[in-house]
């Protein structure tokens, strides 16, 4: 295996939190005994979650912090993949192994260590979780249809269809999306207090597929083989530049920033549709963006060389929330001297 690192490099981008933020990359490295990670979720204090692995079938789950670096996070036979989500109380939900090679169940990580197996269908299909909101409301699937659970209990699941629940906000409004294998079509779904609600496609397209719904209801995901952003009204807004072939967004935070991929190329959106290329920062290697949390920090992964996937971790240098500070500190101290040379 030839020789790897991931090279911090920082930019200047615009943000609309303060005036600018420049973004360096920590490469967050791999579990023992293992090639490849990929990380998937980011809270608001910084930590991330996400999984490394020997191959695409076995991903053990880590966590991580800019202080502890990676942490092997896995309780065999309790809580054992990564890839679902992290909440500001630092839940994390995910899944555990089973005897049929499948995913055996959704399951809660808590803070103290212990483990929270949440109910499920009974069957032969894959259960497992995939977001979870601060209190601790669960997106995801049971015996392979989009489920809800809300205080621990399995409160909703899509009767009879192939389908995945893939986040849940913090008013409970969730996005879960319907694959139809015969036609290769799929339907993401807004679910909101048991009602769903279809979202639109874009033109030309025929399916659609939800990954992230933030707190005022604006849900991102892809329409056919484009980005698509849909608004609290419903109205699809494709995020797709004119020569991209394929794009997909895949998280949204609160102040409306997006990532995902442009061909193969992590990228982000900021609220007033611009986009930066994230590749930039990782030597223009194919990239992906997962997550981003309320502070722009951003996670995912990027190719090495050998092809291998690394879990990366965007980080604002400095905080856009720090130079907001900042900015709000030099008025208030520029008036000052004002005043005193009057």
């Amino acid at each position: 295996m030839k020789k790897w690192s991931c090279v911090i490099i920082t930019i200047l981008v615009l943000s609309s939190r303060a005036w600018s933020a420049e973004y360096a990359v920590h490469c967050l490295g791999v579990l023992s005994n293992t090639h490849m990670s990929c990380a998937i979720s980011i809270n608001n204090s910084g930590k991330a979650i996400g999984w490394s692995s020997t191959s695409y079938d076995a991903r053990g789950a880590f966590s991580w912090t800019r202080n502890e670096g990676i942490k092997d996070i896995r309780i065999p036979n309790e809580f054992d993949y990564g890839g679902g989500a992290i909440n500001d109380d630092g839940q994390i939900v995910g899944s555990r192994s089973s005897s049929n090679g499948c995913s055996g169940g959704a399951v809660i990580l808590e803070p103290d260590g212990s483990v929270t197996l949440l109910p499920s269908l009974s069957g032969l299909g894959c259960s497992g979780g995939d977001s979870i909101n601060n209190s601790g409301n669960v997106a995801g699937y049971t015996n392979d249809q989009a489920a809800i659970w809300i205080d621990g209990e399995l409160a909703w699941y899509a009767d009879g269809t192939y389908s995945q629940a893939t986040d849940i906000n913090n008013h409970n409004q969730a996005i879960w999306n319907a694959h139809n294998f015969s036609d290769g079509t799929a339907q993401a779904y807004i679910w909101d207090n048991y009602i769903s609600i279809p979202l639109a496609l874009l033109e030309g397209t025929q399916m659609c597929w939800g990954y992230s719904i933030n707190d005022s209801g604006v849900v991102v995901g892809r329409s056919g083989d484009y980005a698509v952003l849909w608004q609290q009204n419903g109205t699809a807004i494709n995020l797709a530049s004119d020569t991209q072939w394929w794009s997909e967004a895949l998280d949204i935070n609160s102040d409306g920033w997006v990532v995902g991929q442009i061909d193969c190329k992590a990228t982000l959106w900021n609220p007033n549709g611009s986009l930066i290329d994230l590749s930039h920062f990782v030597n223009g290697y194919e990239s992906i963006a997962y997550g981003i949390n309320d502070n722009g920090w951003i996670v995912g992964s990027v190719s090495n060389p050998d092809g291998f996937r690394q879990a990366v971790v965007w980080e604002p240098v400095p905080e856009p929330s720090s130079l907001l500070a900042l900015a709000l500190g030099l008025i208030a101290t520029g008036s000052l001297i004002k005043r005193r040379n009057k």
